[in-house]
């Protein structure tokens, strides 16, 4: 299940895959934990192998969790900026108005 996982992110995400330091890390890890399971072990050394990589998994996990809060935030900054963005603009022109204004009252006042 997890090597089907990580040849979708590869196919997904092509060459940006590689780019993220712990998405291959995690990669690899994966492809050792099914080259262990696949192969008979031999010793404990393995076996403390396959015991680090599953307990890998929980990591993994917690990236997950970590990495889709931070792609939603990431999201909700970038509305913000074009709200904030929007209001800026809204803020110049409404100034320019009320300089406008202004000067048409002072000049009917005067």
């Amino acid at each position: 299940m997890f090597v089907a996982e990580l040849i979708l992110k590869i196919v997904i995400f092509k060459l940006e895959f590689f780019k993220k330091y712990f998405e291959v890390f995690d990669g690899v890890v994966v492809l050792v934990s099914f080259v262990l399971d696949v192969m008979p072990t031999h010793g404990a050394t393995a076996a403390e192998l396959v015991i680090l990589a599953r307990l890998w998994r929980v990591a993994r996990i917690l990236n997950g969790i970590i990495l889709s809060i931070t792609t939603a935030k990431e999201e909700e900054i970038g509305k913000l900026k074009k709200h904030n963005s929007k209001l800026e603009e809204e803020n110049v022109r409404l100034t320019a108005e009320n300089d406008s204004l202004n000067k048409r009252l002072e000049a009917l006042e005067g």
